[in-house]
């Protein structure tokens, strides 16, 4: 087997030559019409009536090989080879009836001398031009294993002769005279850049004693070769975590960059709210508003290809009443979030359960018809908000309970509750969010719970915790900091991630 070795510049192998004569080709050794040999008088009494043959079995046999070999075509060669005079306007019926008769008359038992005649002066002409071609193959085969024998020598390491040729690497490291070589190779190897790991496990089982097993990431796996199994896996093991140990200097190198934009915009003085290096007294909801960056290690290990190179966001923008909504990027989920100092604030919104009907109220209360904030500066929407009218009744109840819980819990002036800037003494905000995963579009409709914990009053960083995220994990942790006081992002409406929304997704993936 040859994997990669560049012959492209090597015209292709010469073909064996075809000598054509008075309706005959000879071909090698194969003297034919039209590429269909001879079939013998016996086989072919026996093929025109297969019921005569003895057991069922030949019988059988026989039909099946008459059903694929009878054509118009066939018949007409097997009456050229036996020198029976026929008419190329015969249609496939005659054919088949001149080939019986000659068969019933015993015209097939033998080759006439005439057709004889033609195939020896054939293979007389023949000759010269089959041993024309061998030495042309010779030449072409001496230039082949010429260049691949540079090929070769030009690779430096183990994964590249693999690559280069499969079994010239077999018999450097591990056979001699196609026979298992355990000195040649006593050490198990590591075969970086090596991509047919299928070719090689499949060859590798049929070498006694030869071991193989692949280690680091899905994205880019190494096979790990060689005689003793535990040294083979203890090498992969190896592998992965130096695979590993090289994803996460990676994902921090791609960190500090993204961190680099945090450290300007605290360089500002925008962290603050006022631009002053002085923190604010109190917190304010109304300075959560922006760009954050996420860093979340939960995500990060689990899907490395995901997060590659994908900066993870949370852009924050007002909401109704005392809560805010925020459009969140975690790489294998996006959605919104809605935020609120009080729980009692998003069980009235969302519901205390993950129901459809209790998750119907968020959806009348976060409808797209009323979202008020949606010309937002530098606000730029990912999809275009849906419409779920809201019902009145229901609306306004929900709202009222809304007010009345935060006015239990944050007693504030009328003014500063319609900014929703209630001060808080542990600077807390609970979560609910929705959204969709990324591979395949599917929608969450079940509402996940957590709680992001500012770190100080200007909001400048936080610490998150979601207490079971959709396909991740339980008690997801995850950080933020800031970047701008502008979300670059308006959340998506909260219906677009609704119970309908899940199923009409569902729908359109597998229809």
């Amino acid at each position: 087997m040859s994997n990669s070795n560049d012959t492209s510049q090597l015209p292709g192998r010469p073909q064996m030559p075809t000598l054509k004569s008075k309706g005959f080709q000879l071909h090698g050794q194969d003297f034919t019409v039209g590429g269909i040999a001879r079939v013998g008088g016996a086989r072919l009494q026996e093929l025109l009536n297969p019921s005569a043959l003895r057991l069922k079995r030949e019988q059988k046999h026989a039909a099946e090989e008459a059903h694929r070999l009878f054509s118009k075509a066939f018949f007409a060669a097997q009456l050229k080879h036996y020198d029976i005079p026929f008419r190329s306007s015969h249609k496939r019926d005659e054919l088949l009836s001149l080939l019986k008769n000659a068969v019933s008359q015993g015209k097939c038992n033998h080759v006439p001398q005439s057709v004889l005649d033609i195939a020896a002066a054939m293979k007389t002409d023949y000759a010269p031009l089959y041993q024309k071609w061998q030495a042309e193959c010779a030449a072409w085969d001496a230039a082949k294993k010429q260049r691949d024998d540079e090929a070769f020598a030009k690779c430096k390491t183990p994964g590249e002769r693999a690559n280069c040729d499969l079994d010239r690497f077999m018999d450097m490291y591990f056979l001699t005279d196609g026979k298992p070589d355990k000195s040649k190779t006593p050490k198990p190897l590591v075969l970086s850049g090596f991509q047919d790991r299928w070719s090689l496990h499949s060859r590798a089982e049929r070498v006694p004693g030869l071991e193989t097993c692949s280690g680091g990431p899905p994205s880019n796996r190494e096979l790990c070769i060689g005689w003793d199994r535990s040294e083979v896996f203890a090498l992969a093991s190896r592998v992965s975590e130096r695979a590993y140990e090289a994803e996460k200097a990676k994902q921090k190198a791609e960190w500090e960059q993204q961190m680099a934009r945090h450290r300007r915009y605290i360089a500002r003085g925008l962290g603050t709210g006022s631009g002053g290096s002085r923190q604010p007294d109190t917190f304010d909801m109304a300075r959560c508003l922006g760009s954050y960056i996420i860093q979340c290690d939960e995500i990060a290990d689990q899907w490395p290809d995901v997060v590659r190179g994908h900066t993870l966001t949370m852009d924050i923008s007002k909401g109704r009443g005392n809560t805010l909504l925020a459009a969140y990027d975690f790489g294998i989920i996006e959605g919104t979030m809605i935020l609120s100092l009080s729980e009692d604030t998003l069980k009235a919104i969302v519901g205390g359960n993950t129901s459809e009907s209790e998750a119907s109220r968020s959806d009348d209360f976060y409808s797209s018809e009323d979202d008020g904030d949606g010309d937002e500066e530098g606000i730029h929407t990912q999809q275009p908000d849906g419409g779920i009218k809201r019902k009145a009744g229901q609306s306004s109840s929900l709202a009222r309970a809304t007010a009345s819980a935060a006015a239990v819990r944050h007693p504030v002036t009328a003014k500063r509750r319609k900014t929703g800037a209630v001060p808080s003494l542990t600077r807390r905000v609970y979560l609910r969010l929705r959204g969709r995963e990324t591979g395949e579009g599917e929608i969450i409709p079940d509402p996940d719970s957590g709680h992001i914990d500012f770190l100080s009053n200007s909001c400048a960083t936080f610490a998150g915790l979601v207490y079971h995220l959709t396909f991740v994990a339980k008690n997801v942790e995850f950080r933020g900091y800031k970047v701008s006081d502008t979300p670059r992002v308006k959340p998506e409406a909260w219906e677009d991630f609704s119970y309908e929304a899940y199923e009409h997704a569902r729908v359109g993936r597998w229809y």
